[in-house]
């Protein structure tokens, strides 16, 4: 149950790091690391896609 918080929180951020920068992602339920897609496409670089 750790290992599932832990990804609902991971998955919250990325969600407050998409709404900041602008940018809507897709949920990965897949398992996917929406982070990395959100910081190459206007994260911590601030570069578009």
């Amino acid at each position: 149950m750790k290992n599932l918080h832990r990804y609902l929180s991971n998955l919250a951020m990325n969600v407050a790091v998409a709404v900041t920068n602008g940018t809507v992602v897709g949920v990965d339920i897949s398992g996917v690391p929406t982070t990395l897609r959100t910081d190459k496409c206007g994260g911590s670089s601030g570069g578009g896609c």
